[in-house]
């Protein structure tokens, strides 16, 4: 796989051939700086709480506008957190890059970002925040 390292992530491979990738960094800035975000989206979908809620398979494809493109840059300076407090209503995204990897978030409410295989929790400047959660209707 282009661009794999072991001290980031773990491949795993199932039986029938289904790629598994798993957050494997000690220090979660790096981790967030090896998934090579910036300027590096093709795509983006967004799954909101009401279609997880209700596990209706509705994804929906987002421009990429500088909203967008914004806040996808900032990932990589986000700031990270343990101690998340309460969560409250989310909307899952997934960044579908230019060398084929596909990483998906959830971003709640409250300003806080989460990649799913991690303990860490992620926080961007509000203003990119909020401008990509509007985006994500």
């Amino acid at each position: 796989m282009k661009g794999y390292n072991k001290e980031f992530r773990l491949l795993l491979e199932t039986q029938n051939g289904q790629k598994m990738i798993f957050e494997n960094a000690k220090e979660p800035t790096a981790f967030i700086h090896a998934l090579k975000l910036k300027n590096n989206t093709n795509k983006v979908a967004y799954h909101n709480y009401a279609d997880w809620d209700y596990a209706r398979n509705a994804y929906h494809i987002v421009s990429l506008n500088e909203a967008v493109t914004d806040f996808v840059n900032q990932l990589e300076h986000a700031t990270a957190i343990e101690d998340h407090g309460k969560e409250g209503s989310f909307k899952e995204f997934t960044l579908y890059m230019k060398d084929g990897t596909v990483n998906q978030f959830r971003m709640f409410k409250n300003g806080l970002i989460h990649y799913p295989t991690s303990d860490y929790y992620y926080k961007v400047r509000q203003k990119e925040f909020k401008a990509f959660w509007k985006a994500l209707k």
